[in-house]
């Protein structure tokens, strides 16, 4: 295009651009980029050469090439930002400027496309296509998404090769600075770059402030630049890293007003220390330096940050709301991270799959030896391929693998609530898991579909990890192995995910842990501390172990269990079971050493847990506590597993069969030809699996109220035991073995030959890429759920068998729980089922009257519950993805059918699902004052008034506890949950009068007209409380963070 088109704005005569071109010691690309300036098609074009401090002067090189072409040196190079500011002082009357570095090759007609669209779009900064300079057809860069925190990521891949499918023009947050066209006027409104950004950062601080200052920024992909991106090689330094964090915490700090600054930094800051403890685990201290320091350096600059902070405010013209949803969501870094995208060596940049496992084999080498780093990347290998489908797609929601609310402050406010939404509701203290999920939700900025990959799937890799650590004190890299090869080969943790039992990938993810823990607290060899043996004795295999006290195993045992236990009650119980075990493995064995010692820190470690979740674990006292409260099922059905089952493990859709007992056989090896502590450990370990069997085994004669998910929770520990004797099996093999050959290396070869085989069927089930899970759930065949709740408040009652039913309930009768969900489908805080005493326990009621034919208007009476629909669950999951059935009894359903008020509807072969046509909103208007006010029971009153038609009452849902909406004075404001004098209803300016209904419920009159809200007020006891809880847990993780340092301190000081 020789001319401007007819649409633009531009005016007849073209705007004059001066581009500025800032170099240092640029190599023998320099002359092509000074000559795509000279070739530019753009009349109007004056440029300016910024020589900052190059060793050899670019003069002469400038003037080969662009003779016209102004040329200023600068003595030093004050940093890319500096020295463009520098040259925007020559600069008079030109309307744009054009900021390039000196390693970019312009096409020709560059400059005059950014200037079209500079006027069409009315833009304040305009970018290029940034493509590949040796491989033009590869795109770099169009345009950077920028997360809250500052952290940017290219909107495309790098690489992607170029179909001209991203060339529309659109909006960006921020623009690389190789090459960008800014308006004179804005850059110098915004005090042109930041000076004390030198390098690397102020790209995206000066689009940041733009953006504040209401300017737009766009990319125009027609105009193409080649960038070699060799600016970072001439610095004698690869200080990446450490500056972008510096510079990206800057800009957070500068850019937002005081109310996001409130709220952001405390993520940046938490997601800092997420960064820098991994940094520290895996030994990368350089990155754990620069991350951190990236807060001391900018609070050194805290005063050139107020500063910077002023003059932005003085032109701020969008508010911080308005640029935040200019940002992406969520954390780019995470996300990043969840692609495997990040972790290159000093650079803060998204990075290849390729480079991550390089930075990881380099760190396995760094450990004992070669093949630990060869198995454990098997075993990631293995944990990927095998989960591949789940980590790049949805986890269906089945079983225990509920959704995650939207918002992490939704489960922290549930959390910090004095009201349980469980069944019809109670005043009852949540649970301590909704504050450890919300808090890690925000942790991760509000990521909360990577928490539940998480919190799922990352369960895995830690209870490998455990059983790698389980046996470190023996300082056998062989032993380690094979403890690791067992328990990662063993299929509790896979039929876990492919029943939906997150219960069992606790289990599985704490047990080595918690195994280890009371081993190292025995103070028995070989998880004692170092003592020189006598001349005679063994050869010492535990050097540098560190002695701790038992107040320290106690700490560290309580706040683990409080963790695994605010997610999964049961394991507070089994942990006793361990140490029991234990124990009589030690009678077993022939010794009584310890038994104080593992027993004493067991049950100190348990009350540890028990009073860090204070108040939730008030619930488990009596008259409240029921087994429901453990997470058990509280039904006797059996769990439908045999003795031969639970020696192999098989809990799930992925069996070993006979394959499995090679795990038996591997575990044998050290009762045969173990010596000592061997022999003592591996009897602990196998009385540990025993004991676990035996209580499953007693769950299926129907002895113990244990459901179909709990067996993972016990076959978990029964692992680690079988892994620890294994393990031991080869440090027998090790150190006991004789010179001459034996029978010992003939069982030796059988038990690795068995173990060979044993892990097989695991290997198998890692080319299914979702251990056998369904592919989905019943989020579609339910949609209609959540269409209604939006209409409507309303219940839903789920029957059906514990194994089957997507939330924690309490039992109906054998074989078949109840629970209920809040308007659809359930969520995360539906796992944990509470107490069914007080008004909840009207469902069974209302369920018992109809299955003894007392009543044919189910429907009616639990129309006051708000009950719409009850859903009977048949399977797991949907047809077609999974066709095994778990049937009610046949006396459930035809209960069901014979009611008068219940309407049958066809969803899908795996769901009953009834309409109650009787129901009555969870909010509603009541027709007057009389209603539900009767004299007689619950049931009675229930059956007495239809509900059906009501009109629905405050229909706006700030949240679980909190309702808003239109009133009229004399109103009657009905409330279907327990009732409680908290609840308060205003209006006007006036509360309304509370009164019980129907005998469990809440009905308000109103006494004013207007905007009305009906909120739980929580009492201040129970937020004092939580201040408690929030202070003990602080006070004990200072304590173990304390012995941890003191620790090696006064080891280092007791050397000679």
């Amino acid at each position: 295009m020789d001319t401007l088109p007819a649409e633009t704005d531009a005016p007849a005569n073209l705007p004059s651009v001066v581009a500025i071109v800032v170099a240092h010691d640029p190599g023998e690309w320099f002359e092509t980029t000074m000559a795509s300036l000279a070739d530019q098609d753009y009349e109007q074009l004056a440029v300016l050469v910024i020589d900052a401090g190059s060793r050899v002067p670019v003069r002469d090189r400038v003037g080969a090439v662009f003779p016209s072409a102004l040329v200023r040196r600068l003595e030093d190079n004050p940093g890319y930002g500096a020295a463009t500011n520098e040259a925007v002082k020559m600069v008079q009357g030109a309307p744009f400027l054009l900021l390039c570095h000196d390693d970019v090759e312009l096409a020709p007609d560059t400059v005059r496309v950014l200037v079209e669209e500079a006027y069409r779009s009315n833009a304040g900064l305009v970018g290029p296509k940034l493509v590949r300079w040796d491989a033009p057809r590869e795109i770099l860069q169009l345009g950077l998404a920028v997360d809250k925190t500052g952290f940017a990521a290219s909107r495309v891949e790098r690489g992607e090769f170029d179909q001209e499918q991203h060339d529309a023009v659109r909006d960006v947050f921020a623009l690389p600075g190789a090459c960008l066209l800014v308006r004179a006027d804005l850059f110098a409104a915004l005090g042109g770059f930041d000076r004390d950004i030198d390098y690397l950062g102020d790209d995206v601080d000066l689009c940041w402030r733009a953006q504040v200052a209401g300017a737009r920024i766009v990319v125009a992909p027609e105009a193409r630049v080649c960038h070699l991106e060799a600016l970072g090689d001439r610095r004698g330094v690869d200080d990446r890293r450490r500056l972008q964090a510096r510079h990206r915490l800057r800009t957070t700090m500068v850019c937002y007003g005081a109310f996001h600054r409130l709220r952001v930094l405390p993520q940046a800051f938490l997601l800092m220390v997420v960064e820098t403890v991994y940094a520290l685990v895996v030994g990368r201290g350089r990155q754990a330096r620069d991350v951190a320091g990236a807060w001391t350096w900018n609070l050194r600059h805290h005063g050139s940050i107020r500063r910077a902070r002023k003059r932005l405010n003085a032109i701020r013209q969008v508010p911080d709301g308005d640029v935040r949803r200019l940002q992406s969501s969520g954390s780019g870094r995470l996300n990043a991270l969840a692609r495997g995208q990040i972790g290159r060596t000093g650079d803060d940049r998204l990075t290849s799959v390729g480079s991550a496992g390089r930075d990881l084999v380099n760190f396995f080498r760094e450990g004992p030896s070669r093949a630990s780093a060869i198995v454990w990347i098997a075993v990631a290998a293995f944990l990927i391929v095998g989960s591949r489908h789940l980590l790049t797609r949805e986890i269906p929601a089945i079983g225990q693998f509920a959704e995650f609310p939207g918002s992490a402050t939704d489960l922290l406010r549930q959390w910090a609530s004095g009201w349980s939404a469980a069944g019809l509701g109670s005043e009852s203290p949540n649970p301590t898991g909704f504050g450890l999920l919300g808090g890690s939700g925000v942790v991760l900025l509000g990521a909360m579909g990577v928490l539940r990959k998480v919190v799922i799937l990352g369960l895995l890799p830690l209870g490998a990890f455990g059983a790698w650590r389980l046996l470190a004190p023996t300082r056998s890299r062989w032993t380690r192995l094979v403890a690791l090869i067992v328990y990662v080969a063993v299929p509790v943790a896979y039929n876990s995910v492919a029943l939906g039992h997150w219960g069992g990938l606790v289990a599985y993810a704490v047990a080595p842990w918690l195994l280890g823990r009371l081993a190292r607290a025995s103070g028995l060899a070989p998880f004692a501390p170092l003592v020189t043996p006598p001349d005679g004795d063994e050869r010492p295999v535990i050097a540098g172990v560190a002695p701790r006290t038992l107040r320290q195993h106690a700490l560290a045992l309580g706040v683990l269990l409080a963790v695994a236990t605010s997610l999964v009650p049961l394991l507070l119980p089994v942990t006793l079971v361990v140490a029991a075990a234990l124990v009589l493995g030690g009678i077993v064995g022939g010794s009584l050493r310890a038994a104080g010692r593992i027993l004493g820190v067991a049950v100190a470690g348990s009350a540890v847990a028990v009073v860090l979740q204070v108040p939730w674990s008030l619930d488990f006292l009596p008259p409240r506590f029921q087994w429901s409260a453990l997470g058990a099922e509280a039904t006797t059905s059996s769990t439908g597993l045999d003795l031969a089952h639970l020696l192999r493990f098989d809990s799930g859709p992925l069996g070993t069969g006979v394959l499995g007992y090679g795990f038996l056989a591997a575990a044998a090896l050290a009762l045969l030809v173990g010596k000592s502590w061997r022999l003592d450990w591996a009897i602990r370990g196998w009385v540990l699996a025993l004991v676990c069997w035996g209580l499953l085994w007693t769950t299926e004669a129907g002895w113990l109220p244990f459901g179909p998910s709990a067996a993972e929770v016990l076959l978990a520990p029964a692992a680690a035991g079988l892994a620890m004797a294994a393990g031991l099996g080869a440090a027998s093999f090790e150190l006991d073995r004789s010179k001459a050959f034996s029978w010992r290396q003939v069982v030796a070869v059988v038990a690795a030959g068995a173990l060979a085989v044993a892990v097989l069927p695991a290997l198998g089930a890692m080319f299914n890429g979702r251990w056998f899970a369904p592919r989905g759930d019943f989020d579609s065949s339910l949609s209609f759920l959540d269409e209604e709740a939006a209409a409507a408040p309303f219940r839903v009652l789920w029957l059906g068998d514990p194994g089957v039913v997507p939330l924690a309930g309490w039992q109906l009768e054998e074989g078949v729980v109840y629970a209920t969900t809040d308007e659809g489908q359930p969520d995360v805080t539906d796992l944990w089922a509470g107490s069914s005493r007080g008004a909840t326990s009207l469902i069974k009621d209302a369920l018992d009257a109809a299955g003894s034919r007392q009543t044919n208007r189910l429907g009616r009476l639990l129309a006051p519950m708000g009950v719409q629909y009850i859903i009977v669950v048949q399977q797991l999951a949907p047809a077609p993805f999974t066709e095994e059935k778990a049937p009610v009894p046949a006396h459930v359903l035809n209960t069901l059918d014979e009611q008068l008020d219940l309407e049958a509807i066809e969803v899908n072969p795996a769901l009953d699902v009834y309409r109650n046509i009787a129901w009555a909103p969870s909010r509603a208007f009541l027709s007057g004052p009389d209603v539900g006010a009767g004299d007689g029971s619950e049931l009675g009153q229930a059956i007495a008034v239809s509900l059906a038609g009501l009109e629905v009452a405050l229909p706006d849902e700030v949240h679980f506890n909190k309702y808003e909406g239109p009133v009229e004075a004399g109103d009657e404001v009905y409330l279907a949950a327990a009732s409680s004098p908290r609840w308060q209803l205003r209006s006007g300016g006036a509360t309304a009068e509370r009164r019980e209904a129907f005998g469990w419920a809440n009905a308000f009159t109103v006494a004013e007209g207007g905007g009305a809200t009906l909120r739980y007020r929580t009492s201040v006891t129970r937020y004092a409380l939580l201040a408690i809880q929030v202070a003990l847990w602080a006070l004990v993780l200072f304590t173990l963070f304390r012995g941890q340092v003191a620790g090696p301190r006064s080891r280092r000081k007791a050397r000679p």
